[in-house]
């Protein structure tokens, strides 16, 4: 008997094409070795620079930062800005006493205290005052603080026996702007 051998594919054509194919893949294995290649060394050098400046910011960062001189004024500013004065004025127009003149307004941003001083003829118009001045407020907002005497002349000028003696006083009042 005869032995039968029977190709149904060529050898010679697969091997070159399986050559190819091996080239091919090589080919482009090597492409990718060589692009990460690259790659790694583009990181390099971006992550020396980014040291580099790193290290050039240190010194910029240790600094000490510079303030405004005129921060805390400003704000203290800002800030007595945002007080409503209307009932500190609304007071003051209700006195209405004869030979009394407001002197001085004086607010306080920081305890929020307002002080209004007042020329007065007499000890007594205080009191009217301090009644004008709580006008209006179920309790006494308005609180005297103190009286002194200014000064004390003659209606002529000089003191002269008979002709009567002017007095004035300055009185000084305070009350918590949130109060008001």
């Amino acid at each position: 008997m005869k032995t039968l051998h029977i190709e149904f594919i060529h050898p010679q054509k697969w091997k070159w094409v399986w050559l190819v194919a091996v080239v091919c893949v090589s080919a482009s294995g090597m492409l990718y070795a060589r692009q990460y290649r690259e790659h790694v060394n583009e990181r390099k050098v971006v992550e020396t620079h980014i040291h580099e400046l790193n290290k050039q910011l240190l010194p910029i960062a240790a600094q000490p930062i510079a303030v405004n001189p005129r921060r805390n004024t400003d704000l203290q500013a800002a800030n007595a800005l945002q007080n409503d004065l209307n009932r500190v004025f609304t007071a003051i127009e209700v006195v209405k006493e004869p030979n009394t003149r407001l002197r001085n307004l004086s607010l306080d941003a920081s305890s929020s205290t307002v002080r209004l001083e007042y020329e007065i003829d007499t000890v007594a118009r205080a009191t009217s005052v301090t009644l004008s001045l709580n006008a209006g407020y179920t309790e006494a907002v308005w609180r005297l603080e103190s009286i002194n005497l200014v000064s004390t002349t003659t209606s002529v000028g000089t003191p002269v026996i008979g002709v009567p003696v002017v007095s004035l006083f300055r009185a000084i009042w305070s009350a918590n702007s949130a109060k008001l």
